[in-house]
């Protein structure tokens, strides 16, 4: 009965194993696999200048950012997933390897005021004025994030909803890459 009852516990134990195997792999495929690019700009390209309020309603032009390298998150309220690359962006803001991460909310500026406080941002989250980013940046998801050199070329882009993903796109140097889930 012993044996018996040994046998099950080291069945159950190998299979636990195998599948955290699995999923390590999986993750380990995610990470260095190349992938086809996602929706939005193509890689390459220069990023579009459009004008966003600050959370105290002053405006700025996208231009006027131009000279360093940072993250351009496109977020909308109350998406789930948005919480999550709030919570990245977040768990990276002050890093210094890292670009200056733009939060841009896809909503009115109201909205992602209250969205902003909910939500404990230290980061200011910004509202495109105009044109809207869904069409000129060809965001079909949220969040979806470009990184843009110092010219606004970008660099990478793809879904920021991953811890994988969003590390790989944060440090993403001089190469182009495309990141997706």
């Amino acid at each position: 009965m012993i044996c018996i009852l040994a046998l099950w516990v080291l069945v159950i134990g190998e299979t636990v194993l195998l599948i955290l195997l699995l999923r390590a792999l999986g993750a380990l495929k995610l990470k260095t696999t190349p992938i086809e690019e996602p929706e939005g700009l193509k890689i390459g390209t220069i990023a579009p200048s459009f004008v966003f309020q600050d959370g105290s309603g002053n405006e700025n032009a996208l231009k006027q950012t131009d000279g360093r390298r940072r993250m351009l998150l496109f977020l909308r309220p109350g998406c789930p997933a948005c919480v999550e690359a709030i919570r990245l962006a977040k768990a990276v803001q002050g890093r210094q390897e890292v670009p200056d991460i733009l939060l841009f909310g896809l909503a009115d500026a109201q909205t992602n005021k209250v969205y902003a406080r909910e939500q404990e941002l230290q980061i200011p989250l910004l509202t495109p004025v105009s044109p809207s980013c869904d069409e000129l940046y060809a965001i079909r998801s949220v969040p979806f994030a470009f990184v843009v050199d110092e010219q606004r070329q970008v660099l990478a882009k793809g879904v920021a909803s991953h811890p994988l993903l969003f590390e790989q796109l944060l440090t993403t140097k001089n190469e182009l890459v495309a990141s997706s889930l």
